[in-house]
Parts: C-alpha cells; structure tokens; sequence
C-alpha cells in the first residue's frame, strides 16, 4: 500500500513506500505528467520506495524500484534523470542516452515523448522543475520572452563540465534529507536552492536557447544599484528571487549585475551580508527556542557550519559567542545614568561630516546637501586643513577627494590612521579609473563614489559611514567599561579571577598563587562581585570579550 510517513521536524521528509503498481501509477502522473508505468522482466516482485524532497517548483525523488520497469509518456516539467545504482537506457525525440551511476545523467524536455526502461532493479534519482518557473527564470536572465518550452539535449556527462555541478547539488540534496528536512522547506533556503538548481540547468545543459546566455547585455543605471539595494534591504528576511530584482528593476538579471560591476561585487552579496547583519541581530536578542540552526535558515544557509564559517569571517566572532553576549546583555542589570557633570563622547547626532575637495563649487553643493539632511558639516579645500581638525574629532566621517592638490586622497587616509584618527572614509573622484577605485577600496573606503555630485550617493554612503563609525565606537566603549571593571580589582583578585576564567579549580589556583583555597574562595567572590558577574562562564566571557577588544592575550 501507498504511505506517507508522519514523522516531522528534522527527520526524514515523507516517504513513498509501495508495492501496488497502480496506486504507483497515479503518483508517477501526478509527479511526472502523461506517463505510463509497466514492469518488465521476472523475478522481482514490484516494490517502489523513494524519499521526495519538495522545494516549491523544484522537487527531488530518489529511491529504488524492486524490479524492473519501462515508463513511457509525455512530462508536463523539466526532468533530469539520474541513477545512483545499475545503469538505464533513456530515449527521447529520436536521441537515446544511457543514464550511469557516477557517468551520466538524461534531461527530459516537457512536450516531448520519452522512454526510461531497465529491465532489472534500479537505484533512480530524479530532479523535477516546473515547465514555467524554468522558463520564467531564462525570461528574467535574459530579458527575452520565453514562448514555449525548451528543447534540452538528452544526454547529461557527469564526469566534468557543469552537470557535474547538477549532479553533485542533487546528490547533496538528497544526503541532506536525512539530517534536515524541515530546513530544506524554510522559504529562504528553498528559494536559493529552486535558483541554484535552475541556473545550474539552463547554463549547464546544451538547449534551444542557450544563445540567449551568451549575449552580452547593456549594464543599467547605477540608480538601478540603489533601486536593488533598497529591496534587498527592506526584504531580506523574506524570499527573494531573480524575477523579482527584474521586475523591480525593468531590466534583466545580466544587466543589473553589469550595473553593480562597479562595486566590485553581485547583488546577492549584498544579500547575503545584509541576512548576516540580520542574523547577528537575532542572535543578539536571544529569544527563547532561537538556535544556530533556525537563524542560519533564516539567513539563507541549509548547513549550519557553513553559515557559522561565512558568520566568523564577517564579523569575527562565532554565532554561539554573538548568542552568548546576548544573553549576557539581557541578564545584566541596567547601567546607572552617568552624571550630568561627567563629559560623555558625543553620540551620532553630533558627529562630523568632514568635506574635502579641490572644487568648490562641489564643496559647497554637498555641504548643502548634507546640512540639509542634518548632518554637521565642516568643508576644507586642502588636506593639511582637514589633518588639523581631525586630531580632535570624536566621531564622525570623511568624505575625500582622490585627487587633492597637496596629497592624494590615499596618502591622507594613511596619514589619518597613522595620527590615530579612525573616521570612516568615503572616496570621491571624477576619474573613470577602475584602478583608483579598487585602490580605494582596499585602503578600506567605505564606498568610492563617482562625480558629477549623485545627492543618493552621497547620502547613503555617508549613512554607511556614520554607522559603521557608531558601530566602532560602542565597540571602544565596551572595552574601555570592560578594563574599567577590571581596574576595580585588586592585585590579588584580579588573579584570581583570570585563572577562574581560564577553567582553573579552586584548588589548582590556590596551589599556583601559594595561598589556601578559603582565601581563593574569597577574592573569587569579592572579585565576581564587583565585576557584575554570578558564574565561572559569565567571568570567562567578560576576560574573552576584553582580550579581543584590547588584543591581549591570555596570561
């Protein structure tokens, strides 16, 4: 009989396990289309079991037939036919094509009548797309209008060239299966799968319009950079798919890539570092039933190692150690105001945005720009001016000009940096110059902005600017409150307390330091106390979190 396992969660999905042929047959139409299914040779009574990963439009079956079986018919989808045991011939529209194990794969073309048959046992895994999302997928690539369905080669090599790549994301989802099933369903990760699998298919398999790819498209305005980046932003933690960017934008995927070029990067690396931004964000809050896992889905991640290496070298911490500071957060009792006769650094109303250019006319066109918006502007004509002020600037930008009269804009940002002066800089230019702007970047600009004056540009780079800058200052702040709890111990707790941190026991501290374990006991509960901590872990993070800010090392 047919069943369909109830289990849930991140278990195995739903499994086909039949030995009746025609409640077979009703499935493999239902999954397929216009298909008849026959059994063919002796000896084998029919069995059919097969796990199903389900992605929306795209959707992957592996699993075995007890005995042989010939189906014959008409797909109403995009079938990619695999086998992972015993080898099967395949015949379409004239072409025939022997679907091996580890060799080779079919690609059965919607509209087209086709024939799989092998006469004993078979280990088939076959990938199914959807006629129109295919299509609809060429459509946004290319911006050409799809009219009917597309005419795939029939024979698939696995060994090299791009359907290795198919296969090998076949086979990965199908592993996946047993240690992730629900993850596989999250609408971010199914969404990046569906495309992975469709580009992997279109650029991978020799087809009817596999001429469309090759022609090289017009970049779009970079004010469709914007447009995108806006969206991206402001959906990220939802599903976002190629049509959708074409949609928005008017134009097709090859062009909107051509114009986020100049950046240096794709619109979906924007993306991903946006879900990471987002990712951390949830971390942070800490919410009850949260784990590495739901937030590395909700990034757009399906292995939740990956998502921790891509995580690690973003921002330098692991995701458990982002959870960890969050919960420290939350279980910390609230911070007393501070005095209103105590100087504090100036928050991110009060920070400065330094203008340094060559043209006046430009210089005073973006003061007004920025004073506008509300920034505090100060306009400078020359570097050694802006050197000057910025000795004694709390927080704030820079917004420089590549080409400055007396020093480049590079040779000001070393300058800035070696006086100690930590200001985010935005690099401006009137020089097409892709190497000026690579340079700029790798001198660590928060963005290289090409003149004449673009007021959106300019706004949203110095908006990047100034938060990273506020980002970098509470980042001093927490170190500086750090070492000045740590400054409230005394010699001898501070001892203490570092070897508590690094895991010591009682005992082996009271051993080291010469003293008995009554008085380890007691510098170590003096010692918590004034650091604000109730646990050995809570005290460990503490050391950890001003080891990294300050760039000690354990002693």
């Amino acid at each position: 009989m047919h069943n369909r396992s109830a289990r849930q969660g991140l278990e195995r999905p739903p499994l086909i396990d039949t030995r009746d042929l025609e409640a077979a047959r009703v499935l493999l139409a239902t999954i397929y289309g216009d298909l008849t299914a026959d059994t063919v040779g002796r000896g084998h009574r029919f069995e059919w079991r097969a796990t199903p990963v389900d992605m929306g439009p795209v959707s992957l079956f592996s699993g075995a037939f007890a005995s042989g079986m010939c189906l014959r018919g008409v797909s109403s989808g995009y079938t990619v036919s695999m086998a992972t045991g015993g080898s099967v011939p395949a015949a379409s529209s004239g072409e025939a094509a022997e679907i091996a194990p580890g060799r080779s794969a079919a690609v059965f073309s919607p509209g087209v009548r086709s024939e799989w048959s092998v006469e004993g046992p078979a280990r088939p895994m076959n990938l199914r797309v959807d006629a129109r999302y295919l299509e609809a997928q060429l459509e946004a690539l290319t911006g050409v209008a799809i009219r009917g369905p597309l005419a795939f080669s029939l024979s698939m090599p696995t060994t090299d060239g791009p359907g290795t790549f198919l296969a090998r994301l076949c086979r990965f989802l199908s592993t996946e299966t047993e240690r992730a099933g629900r993850a596989l369903g999250h609408p971010v990760v199914m969404a990046s799968l569906g495309e992975a699998v469709a580009r992997a298919l279109l650029f991978g398999q020799p087809h009817d319009h596999a001429h469309l790819l090759e022609k090289a498209a017009p970049p779009s305005s970079r004010s469709v950079v914007r447009l995108v980046e806006e969206y991206l932003d402001a959906h990220a933690e939802g599903p976002i798919g190629t049509a959708d960017l074409t949609t928005l934008a008017g134009a097709s995927m090859a062009s909107i890539d051509g114009a986020f070029a100049y950046r240096g990067a794709t619109p979906w690396d924007f993306l991903r570092k946006r879900r990471l931004l987002l990712a951390r964000d949830r971390l942070l809050l800490a919410e009850p039933g949260e784990t590495a896992a739901s937030v590395a889905h909700a990034a757009g991640y399906l292995r939740v190692e990956r998502f921790g290496a891509a995580y690690a070298a973003e921002f330098g911490e692991t995701p458990a150690e982002t959870r960890r500071r969050g919960l420290l957060a939350a279980e910390a009792p609230p911070s007393p105001r501070p005095r209103a006769t105590s100087p504090s650094p100036r928050g991110a109303e009060a920070a400065t945005v330094f203008l340094v250019h060559r043209d006046p006319c430009w210089r005073g066109a973006a003061a007004g720009l920025l004073q506008e918006a509300g920034h505090v502007v100060q306009a400078f004509a020359s570097s050694l001016a802006l050197l000057e002020a910025a000795r004694a600037v709390v927080s704030g930008c820079v917004v420089l000009d590549v080409q400055l009269p007396d020093l480049n804009g590079l040779e000001v940002r070393a300058l800035l940096r070696e006086e100690g002066c930590a200001l985010p800089v935005v690099f401006t230019s009137d020089d097409g110059d892709v190497t000026v702007a690579v340079e700029a970047m790798k001198a660590g600009a928060v963005d290289f902005l090409a003149e004449p004056l673009d007021a959106e540009a300019l706004l949203a780079a110095v908006a990047r600017a100034l938060a990273l800058d506020a980002e970098a200052r509470a980042a001093r702040a927490e170190v500086e409150a750090l070492a000045a709890r740590l400054a409230a111990l005394s010699p001898r707790q501070r001892e203490v307390c570092e070897r508590v941190a690094r895991g010591m026991l009682n005992k082996q501290i009271a051993t080291e330091l010469g003293i008995s374990m009554s008085a380890v006991r007691l510098y170590r509960s003096e010692g918590m106390e004034k650091l604000g901590v109730a646990s050995a872990a809570e005290l460990a993070s503490l050391f950890a979190r001003h080891e990294r800010g300050t760039g000690e090392g354990g002693g």
